[in-house]
């Protein structure tokens, strides 16, 4: 993790404001100076690629964001504008945006974001270079605003949640691209590299005028999980903000519902089993105001198999469910080979925390009982066109179980690759329990949803 972030290094948001330049002309505020003293960019210039290629090998004597300034940002009412766009495009977001009536609450909150000018930069930076992330802010802040006010927090809150949620993922701007855009498996630094955007957006905020107190934590703490299986710090519940948490959510529902569901033109309806199959990942309290918003909405139960295919679909499911039954044994298996080992490695304790997140997932919501497989092939066996439904929600449950188990993999690499404070036996029982979740999870039949639990 990169607890070191040292925000007068520039580091790949020069290469992006260079290509911003292009459209939008990035203009030096004051003389920029290297830390010695020596002038590397006069007032006036334009961050060129050359300037850019310039300023990179040099330590700054401040922050490169505070010396420049953009032609053109987005301001308040473009944020509003582009909110408003993304909640018409999704009838289901359109249907939460007049239920909970907060359009003059938006409007007010975009209006104080206009008083923050380095964050005005970062979104219109965002907006021009990684828009699907400037889109999931826009999301994560009105949805998150939503939350806020259904849950009656205050006003301080509310700003917190809004600002959290539109800037949480910025960090990503100081990440190297090819990084980002790797295809295939990441190495453990690069997971590492990754999962440093948030402790650079913390320290980025910390000092910061104009912005509530709780701003930078609960950016910092939207990868954090209840259970002390999240990132950076693996905290559980009780040290943890609701701001953060209310955020966390967000970030994870966009991911889920823009993604896997919009494939097959399904809502925010068929998050609620996915929502509560993990009910010890977030705060309850935000996962109740979630799916009561959904249900006090209306928002219809869409269908996504045609009954003609229904019975290839219902015999790749019970495969699934077997596979996570083997899947259930292996984690029982190394729960039980090493128990009584004592460890203080943080990245051992989240890897046992999402063993136990799994192991009550998957007892608890049933996927892997002889009773729910027998239901599922008398009801396509013998065609029970009213269950049809269930089945399918079954197969969101299921989905989302073997995307965790997917994830557990990348948690176990990232444990391996920690040597140094890693116990040898414990290494052994993670190599060994890596390779039986290998044989099954490459082959499961339905179609994964990114997990709610661990969306990056």
């Amino acid at each position: 993790m990169n607890d070191q972030y040292d925000p007068k290094k520039p580091d790949a948001y020069v290469g992006h404001l260079a290509e911003v330049n292009k459209t939008n002309h990035v203009i030096a505020t004051e003389n920029i100076y290297n830390e010695k003293g020596a002038l590397l960019v006069p007032k006036g210039s334009k961050i060129s690629p050359n300037i850019a290629a310039k300023v990179i090998k040099h330590k700054l004597n401040k922050p490169l964001e505070n010396s420049v300034n953009l032609e053109k940002n987005k301001r308040g009412k473009d944020l509003y504008n582009d909110m408003r766009r993304l909640s018409k495009e999704f009838p289901d977001f359109l249907a939460i945006h007049y239920y909970m009536n907060i359009d003059e609450s938006l409007k007010k909150f975009c209006q104080m974001y206009d008083k923050l000018p380095i964050i005005q930069q970062k979104v219109t930076v965002l907006s021009e270079r990684m828009p699907n992330e400037y889109h999931k802010g826009l999301f994560c802040s009105w949805l998150g605003l939503c939350i806020a006010t259904h849950m009656n927090l205050k006003t301080e809150s509310l700003h917190t949640v809004f600002i959290a949620g539109l800037i949480h993922d910025i960090g990503m701007l100081h990440i190297e691209p090819e990084i980002l855009k790797k295809q295939g498996d990441l190495s453990a630094d690069e997971w590492r590299a990754i999962q440093s955007h948030v402790v650079i957006v913390k320290i980025m905020l910390e000092g910061m005028k104009g912005l509530p107190k709780l701003t930078a934590t609960a950016v910092l703490e939207h990868h954090e999980r209840c259970d002390g299986a999240g990132y950076p710090r693996a905290l559980t519940g009780d040290k943890l903000s609701l701001e953060g948490q209310v955020v966390a959510i967000c970030d994870s529902i966009f991911s889920i519902r823009t993604k896997q569901l919009a494939k097959n033109n399904l809502s925010l309806r068929e998050i609620v089993p996915i929502i509560q199959v993990n009910n010890t990942v977030h705060f309850y309290q935000t996962y109740e105001a979630v799916v009561t918003m959904i249900r006090r909405c209306k928002i219809p139960r869409k269908r996504f198999i045609d009954d003609k295919k229904i019975s290839l679909f219902g015999n790749n499911l019970l495969d699934d469910c077997k596979k996570l039954r083997t899947q259930f044994c292996s984690i029982q298996k190394f729960i039980n080979s090493v128990s009584g080992i004592d460890t203080n490695s943080k990245a051992v304790k989240v890897v046992f925390n999402q063993i136990h997140r799994l192991k009550v997932s998957l007892a608890g919501s049933g996927v892997i009982s002889p009773e729910l497989m027998t239901w599922i092939s008398k009801v396509i066996n013998e065609k029970r066109t009213d269950s049809f439904n269930e089945v399918e929600e079954v197969s969101l449950i299921v989905s989302e179980l073997i995307y965790q188990f997917k994830d557990l993999k990348k948690i176990l690499g990232l444990c391996l690759a920690d040597d140094a404070k890693t116990e040898l036996p414990i290494c052994d029982a993670i190599k060994e329990l890596l390779a039986e979740l290998d044989k099954d999870l490459s082959n499961s039949s339905t179609k994964s949803h990114k997990t709610i639990a661990n969306a990056i």
